[in-house]
């Protein structure tokens, strides 16, 4: 009896062991995929109401309407409590306004915390911006912020920024629209980070609509 007790209590610390184990490793599992799903800030997105305006406004309103190479991110920023990115970049094309020889771009987002419609800028895109002055708490004067943003890489442009007034759907019959199958591998990835619905039009198209505004 005493050899089978003793085997009996070993097999009991085994079992509480075993059970000990799987009890930590299913708790530390747990609270990494909580952690990872609601305080990580790299898996953060920010969700913002914001007003539209169609291109003849922006275009009409702006400061100036730029064709820009991005170069890189500047610096962050927070305007109550709103994560931005400051970016450098390059004038390629000044299309209508005056601006200063160096600029940078003030984005909504950061690279931790980005919009949820909207992809952090990379160091070597392109892209058509109508642009305002920024005011408020910012480090520099030459920094400007986007009313309309449109991503350009060959012959198409591609509206970033999710609207209902596009310059396609605002019922210009000039500009025309591409297939994404037309695309270059460059804009297929970019319409596939949005997760908004996106025309795809000729650049040149876009900027004859924007020339005559």
């Amino acid at each position: 009896m005493k050899k089978e007790e003793k085997y009996m209590k070993v097999v009991n610390k085994k079992n509480i062991y075993l059970i000990t184990v799987v009890f930590v490793l299913t708790l530390g599992t747990l609270i990494y995929l909580l952690y990872g799903t609601f305080y990580n800030p790299m898996k953060a997105q920010i969700s913002a109401s914001r007003e539209y305006a169609s291109l003849e406004k922006c275009v009409s309103e702006a400061a100036a309407v730029v064709e820009v190479k991005m170069e890189g991110i500047d610096s962050t920023i927070e305007t109550d409590n709103f994560p931005q990115t400051i970016h450098n970049a390059t004038i390629i094309k000044i299309i209508s306004g005056i601006l200063p020889d160096n600029i940078k771009i003030l984005q909504d987002g950061t690279t931790a915390i980005p919009m949820s419609d909207e992809p952090i800028f990379k160091s070597g895109e392109h892209y058509i911006f109508t642009l305002k002055k920024a005011t408020g708490n910012i480090p520099y004067d030459n920094v400007y912020w986007i009313t309309k943003e449109f991503y350009v890489n060959g012959d198409a442009a591609v509206e970033m920024i999710p609207s209902s007034d596009t310059c396609v759907r605002s019922g210009n019959t000039g500009i025309e629209t591409l297939s994404i199958d037309e695309c270059n591998s460059n804009i297929k990835q970019k319409v596939n980070q949005v997760q908004h619905e996106v025309d795809i039009i000729k650049k040149e198209d876009l900027l004859q609509e924007i020339e005559k505004e």
